[in-house]
């Protein structure tokens, strides 16, 4: 089964709220690159915990090659294991190396990529309240 793959390119405080909504109407698997690295560089033992520390710590991007594989491999144990085939990529691709090592590697049945344009007022805004929330935790 090939899957069908959002890629939801990066615009900061806005593509949240617009992915869940996708979601939540059309029953895609949310999947965020950020969430997946994060995650990784946390897991003991992990073969590339340091480097994506490292990245996040110089405020750099995480390679694309990295990037790839978690993305991938959540895909690969989705659809394994629930059968799902339907998938929104949240933080991906952050350039153009990112979009062309693209995690579907040309197996997907259709991809299409969503970029959410907004004002800089109205991002500046989100992003304020999304680091409030944050800081609250």
């Amino acid at each position: 089964m090939k899957p069908l793959v959002v890629f939801c390119s990066e615009v900061r405080g806005v593509r949240g709220p617009q992915c869940e909504r996708i979601v939540e109407k059309y029953g895609y698997t949310h999947l965020s690159a950020g969430d997946l690295l994060r995650d990784e560089r946390k897991r003991p033992g992990s073969q590339y915990g340091e480097l994506i520390e490292s990245y996040i710590t110089d405020g750099s991007t995480v390679d694309s090659s990295i990037r790839v594989i978690y993305t991938s491999r959540a895909m690969e144990q989705t659809m394994a294991q629930h059968r799902e085939n339907k998938f929104l990529i949240d933080g991906f691709p952050r350039n153009e190396d990112n979009r062309r090592a693209g995690p579907d590697h040309g197996r997907s049945a259709r991809v299409l990529v969503l970029f959410f344009d907004c004002d800089n007022e109205t991002c500046i805004a989100r992003c304020l309240e999304r680091g409030e929330e944050q800081w609250k935790k």
